[in-house]
């Protein structure tokens, strides 16, 4: 090892040794392993701010998948000058002939699914699918459609034809879809589409004093006040976003640096996601992993999570532990693997089993 890489080994041990307090962090631990039953998209995402502060340069997440102790990721980046941001990264190796991809939810990693691709590579080959900009050197995509594009032809560089496996937690279940009905559009199969705890989007806008919003955001029968606020909270956001747009335009062009380019992703996906409508119904079988009840009252969500009027094959619904924000988490990965193995293994769709 160099001086170099010996000082990345240093820079890397104190950024996960914040992570993991009270645990002796040796230069051999799988991160991984260190996350266990927890989040390991949370921790990495805490990670890689502390990796880039140390270490003055920007890394993608997916090194992790690859290079998963501090011993491997330090001789790697110790080497490396330019980083590859890929749009699809494999998170687990299994059979050649079946691939499923994951799209990315909201901050555009796939490392969120890697424990649960830990669970599937016996029965396929698991992508990760990572949204463009996470360099911050490419301008963010502001169309559910577009950006759902770019996927389908990754996807198809990594797979020609049909039929495909495709999945998505919460944003990256609406691209799934968005991507599923693409394919369809041209004459491809989709075998399965995994929805994981994602309900069908409201779409339109509604206007209150000049301000406008997504409708989800204000029900009707919620208190004035809170229309109010939420109306302001998400005007403030889409003007700051549309400032850090403009600040970073000719940026992006000359393929510059662009700070701020992670907050106006998720800004972006915010929007997409609250205003996205499917233009078509999925000809493809959905399964449905949702939490036990119908979801949030005052969206009235029927037991398919409202995504009944939008696929003619048929909706299979598995039940699975919440909150929503701890699905990914390391302690469910097996629950979420034992729902979804039946319809990627050979045996096809079980059906309403």
């Amino acid at each position: 090892m160099t001086v170099s890489g010996t000082r990345i080994e240093s820079q890397l041990q104190q950024a996960w040794s914040a992570l993991f307090p009270g645990t002796a962090v040796s230069l051999d631990d799988d991160f991984f392993m260190l996350a266990g039953e927890g989040s390991a998209g949370l921790l990495a995402l805490r990670a890689r701010s502390g990796m880039e502060r140390l270490l003055g340069r920007d890394i993608p997440l997916s090194l992790l998948v690859k290079y998963p102790t501090i011993r491997e990721l330090a001789a790697f980046l110790a080497e490396a000058r330019d980083l590859e941001w890929p749009l699809a990264v494999k998170l687990e190796e299994g059979p050649e002939d079946r691939h499923f991809f994951l799209f990315p939810p909201l901050d555009g990693n796939s490392i969120w699914y890697r424990p649960l691709a830990a669970e599937l590579g016996n029965c396929c080959t698991v992508w990760g699918l990572e949204i463009p900009g996470l360099d911050k050197r490419q301008r963010p995509i502001f169309s559910m459609p577009e950006l759902a594009s770019r996927f389908v032809g990754e996807i198809r560089s990594i797979q020609a034809k049909g039929p495909y496996f495709l999945g998505g937690y919460s944003f990256g279940g609406l691209l799934a879809f968005e991507g599923a009905i693409q394919l369809e559009a041209e004459g491809e199969t989709i075998a399965i589409l995994a929805m994981l705890d994602r309900s069908c989007p409201i779409a339109g806008k509604s206007v209150m004093g000049g301000m406008i919003c997504p409708s989800a955001l204000v029900p009707g029968h919620r208190p004035l006040a809170w229309k109010i606020d939420a109306h302001w909270n998400w005007t403030t956001r889409w003007i700051k976003t549309r400032v850090r747009l403009a600040k970073g335009g000719k940026r992006w062009k000359e393929n510059a640096r662009v700070p701020d380019t992670r907050k106006i992703m998720k800004a972006a996906a915010l929007q997409m996601m609250a205003f996205y409508s499917p233009k078509s119904r999925l000809g493809g079988k959905m399964v449905l992993l949702r939490q036990e009840g119908t979801g949030p009252a005052d969206r009235g969500l029927d037991e398919t999570y409202g995504w009944k009027g939008h696929v003619e094959s048929g909706i299979d619904i598995r039940f699975i532990p919440g909150p929503h924000s701890e699905v990914l988490d390391g302690r469910n990965a097996g629950i979420l693997a034992s729902h979804l193995r039946p319809y990627l293994g050979r045996e096809g769709n079980p059906g309403g089993e």
